[in-house]
């Protein structure tokens, strides 16, 4: 995997994801339980796979909790404001 990512790759492992958006694991774990945009494929008990929307959920919820500071509730509610008005995905 160190050549990168493929962009039109379709599944990304928890593990990429973490590469690419430089956050541990358990956190991405964390913001999927609380944030219900997330909605990755489950592969099996104990595998999931994230399509590149949740990529872009992730990358968007990074945003805000490090560059904005919201709060994760701050975070959430904005979420769920921006995709009742269409501006996200």
């Amino acid at each position: 995997h160190c050549m990168g990512h493929d962009p039109e790759q379709v599944f990304y492992k928890l593990s990429e994801l973490s590469d690419m958006l430089g956050v541990e694991n358990s956190v991405l774990r964390y913001w999927e339980k609380e944030f219900s945009q997330i909605k990755p494929m489950k592969v099996g008990p104990r595998k999931r796979l994230y399509r590149r929307k949740d990529f872009e959920i992730f990358k968007e919820i990074k945003r805000l909790l490090y560059e904005e500071r919201f709060t994760i509730a701050g975070a959430q509610k904005r979420l769920r404001s921006d995709s009742r008005q269409g501006l996200l995905f």
